[in-house]
């Protein structure tokens, strides 16, 4: 790793540029590797004969309008019509498909909430180049390609540029529709997450009729309410309530299963097993588990379900009629429970809680017991896919997670079946930390050079050496502990072992395996949110430190794990926590010998180049991104987190560009220029909206949104200011006249009624924006030029 290095000396060395380049082998690269799309495998279908009525209204609904929402409530078959559909798209099995190509089936799952916010628009974007030759090679030429940022940016730069830029390059005509499925959007992120992306979804679905998506979800309100009201060639909603085929379709299921389990045929008739039909409440889950308890142990079990005091128990509707047969299956399941709930429940509560499936051998180091017994005897609850992972229905997560139910239920005795959430977490995020203290180490995937980036490493690539070296219970670890542990709460356990954890080598080799894992982006969020969290003050100290240091060093550790060694820990600034931290504990590591060496961290968070003269900046309302007038006549959107600019520059001005502002609710930019004009943007697409405002004979130099976002305030070189309409354009009223120099300035009071503009002339002014008439004499006593002027939030 450390090759021909030597004591050396470096002046002023602390990293901040993101400007970083290590040894880059090629400007092509994978589009896999740099859109990280999560291919998850495919769900169940349908069963052959059942829904048939369904799936053909769907099909011809994507016909005739660009998304169709197929909502249900839980158990009513949702990802089963999903799989089904994306076969039939893939297969053609359906004669009006001649027009219709199949590009992705994404199914949403609630334990990778926070991946998937990140993962759902890439993924999208990869099935979608792979559908679409002219949308890959946009992709495939953009060496800047970014798919960083919050939603609306990953829209603008994976989605809505680079179409537009195949539009004006005539590019997007296409002979077939793309459709894409998206599976269980209600257990997909948080409720602003899912109303953000219906909303940019619908945008894109106006500009790109070719587009077809089937969204499968709760009728969650968030969503529903974007799709109100019903925009005929764009939405079409189909209720799994109103399919009066479902009643026979279980029918039909049940009769399936019977046939197809010799086990169960010989024990019980098909007309004995249909006498539960009844219960099962047009739930295609309790269908489900129904079959899958009674093929356990069958003449035993259905005796059971039989028994008005061990089976189905009656409800006010049929999520109580499940969580019934949930509390059955699990009583029934547990033989001896005075020995075995302990574990049971330790098993259980570990799957319901983790934030991913994991594989029956790492569920076995989580819970220090044979998970496979215990898992294969709940096997009408709990299932494993091909990979021995385990999964769940949502309702049973629920289910145990409900501390209600026992209560609506009047037995107390319940309880044995619910988890304690905080007691949980505490003992999965000491887990973490266990299997970290025993696993890492340093360069664990035996990395031979610090010359070689992480995604040119070969012979094996860095792919094969994760899998080879990080296990699947340390991966876990070292992506979900600080989640655990802070959920655990404050008398939680963890927060001693963490507190040795961050200040030992281990936190390194973390940062390290995250780097492998491609994956180092999650040390600041992760350390962002521990010290958020914490109240224990070296952890908040030691926690700050560590999101700064990857801050600083963001590129490089990411680019290439070994320069986290040599380059990263070598000029970290000499008297952080960080440094002290590893300097008694990594003895190895390069150091700087001689002077030059920074002390501390720099006030200074990060350092855009922005390669012209910059004029002005703005932060957004939100504070996410920053905006930038320069010399180059252009204007530029980046991001305030990873100094990352966000989509190309906003061209249009002809000349410098001297002034920007965000619009209150940072939906626009507005711009003014030495070419004298002002223009307005779409801060999401960095499209110009309408024409270039003109009006002033010289140039703008100061521009400010009124706090409505109605009105727009500019200063100018032409000794104005001038009052314009955000809306339309124009310019309201005649120019405000008084200063006898250029304004440089411009400000909106709070509640908007005033304006006040600094000017050349050595004087403040202000002026009523309602009538654009001076209030009071100038305010004189600068005895220079007046640079900038603002209210104070009191008005």
């Amino acid at each position: 790793m450390f090759q021909n290095s030597h004591d050396f000396n470096i002046h002023r060395s602390q990293f901040i540029s993101n400007q970083y380049d290590i040894h880059v082998p090629s400007l092509e690269h994978d589009l896999r590797f740099r859109l990280k799309p999560d291919l998850h495998p495919g769900h169940k279908q349908c069963l052959k004969g059942t829904r048939v009525e369904f799936l053909n209204n769907v099909i011809l609904s994507m016909l005739s309008n660009s998304i169709v929402l197929i909502h249900g409530r839980a158990g009513t078959g949702k990802s089963s019509i999903a799989g089904s559909l994306a076969q039939i798209l893939d297969k053609k099995q359906h004669p009006g498909l001649t027009d219709l190509e199949m590009a992705m089936s994404f199914y949403c799952i609630r334990e990778s909430r926070d991946k998937d916010v990140s993962v759902l628009v890439p993924t999208l974007v990869y099935h979608l180049a792979c559908a679409f030759p002219a949308f890959e090679e946009k992709l495939a030429s953009d060496s800047k390609l970014n798919i960083g940022g919050d939603l609306s940016t990953q829209f603008n730069n994976l989605l809505l540029e680079p179409l537009q830029a195949l539009k004006e390059e005539q590019k997007t005509s296409i002979a077939k529709k793309i459709a894409i499925i998206i599976d269980g959007l209600d257990e997909w992120g948080y409720e602003d997450d899912r109303k953000l992306f219906l909303t940019e979804l619908q945008n894109l679905c106006r500009e790109h009729e070719w587009m077809r998506f089937v969204i499968t979800s709760r009728p969650n309100p968030e969503i529903a309410v974007e799709f109100l009201p019903e925009d005929t060639g764009l939405f079409r909603r189909m209720d799994l309530s109103q399919d009066n085929k479902t009643e026979d379709d279980i029918k039909t299921f049940i009769k399936d299963y019977w046939r197809k389990h010799s086990k169960l045929a010989k024990t019980l008739s098909e007309v004995q097993i249909l006498t539960l039909l009844p219960y099962i409440n047009s739930l295609f889950i309790l269908a489900d588990v129904v079959c899958k308890f009674l093929s356990q142990r069958p003449d035993r079990n259905f005796k059971i379900l039989q028994n008005t005091e061990t089976g189905f128990k009656s409800g006010k509707n049929s999520y109580d009629v499940l969580y019934s047969l949930y509390e059955t299956v699990l009583t029934e399941s547990i033989e001896d429970p005075t020995n075995q709930l302990s574990s049971y429940m330790n098993v259980i509560s570990t799957i319901c809680i983790l934030q991913k499936p994991l594989s029956m051998d790492a569920l076995k180091k989580f819970t220090n017991s044979d998970a496979r017994d215990i898992v294969e005897s709940l096997s009408a609850v709990l299932y494993t896919d091909l990979e021995d992972k385990v999964h769940y229905h949502l309702s049973f997560q629920e289910f145990i997670l409900d501390r209600e139910w026992p209560k609506r239920r009047l037995q107390k005795d319940l309880y044995q079946f619910n988890v304690n959430v905080e007691k949980q977490h505490e003992v999965i995020g000491s887990m973490c930390l266990k299997h970290m203290e025993q696993q890492l180490k340093f360069n664990i995937c035996h990395l031979e050079s610090s010359y070689i980036s992480n995604e040119a490493v070969t012979n094996p690539d860095m792919k094969e050496r994760v899998q080879k070296y990080i296990s699947e219970e340390l991966r876990y670890s070292c992506e979900s502990w600080v989640h655990h542990a802070c959920a655990a709460g404050e008398n939680s356990q963890c927060w001693a072992n963490i507190a040795s954890f961050i200040q030992s080598t281990n936190i390194v080799y973390w940062m390290e395996s995250l780097s492998c894992l491609n994956e180092t982006s999650q040390i600041r969020t992760s350390m962002d949110y521990l010290a958020k969290t914490t109240k224990i003050l070296d952890i908040k100290i030691g926690s700050k430190d560590i999101s700064k240091f990857i801050s600083a060093f963001f590129l490089p550790v990411s680019h290439s794990t070994p320069h986290l060694y040599v380059s990263a820990l070598a000029l970290a600034p000499k008297k952080t926590w960080l440094a002290g931290c590893m300097s008694k504990n990594l003895k190895d590591v390069l150091k700087v010998r001689h002077e030059g060496w920074d002390q501390f961290w720099s006030k200074e968070i990060n350092q855009i180049n922005v390669r012209a003269s910059v004029g002005f900046v703005a932060y957004s309302p939100d504070g996410k991104e920053i905006v930038s007038g320069s010399s180059n006549e252009t204007v530029r959107i980046w991001s305030a987190e990873t100094g990352f600019p966000i989509g190309e520059p906003l061209r249009g001005h002809t000349a410098s560009v001297w002034s920007v502002a965000y619009s209150p609710d940072g939906k626009l930019i507005v711009s003014g220029s030495h070419d004298k004009t002002v223009r307005i943007w779409s801060a999401e697409t960095g499209f110009p909206i309408g024409e270039p405002l003109r009006g002033h004979t010289d140039s703008v130099l100061s521009m400010a949104y009124s706090p409505d976002g109605k009105q727009i305030v500019s200063g100018s070189s032409d000794e104005t200011v001038r009052i314009w309409s955000a809306e339309t354009g124009f310019p309201i009223g005649e120019p405000l006249r008084g200063h006898t120099d250029s304004v440089w300035s411009v400000a909106y009071s709070p509640d908007g009624k005033q304006i006040v503009s600094g000017s050349l002339d050595e004087t403040v002014r202000i002026w009523s924006a309602e009538t654009g008439f001076p209030i009071g004499e100038p305010l004189r006593g600068h005895t220079d030029s007046v640079s900038s002027v603002a209210y104070s939030p009191d008005g």
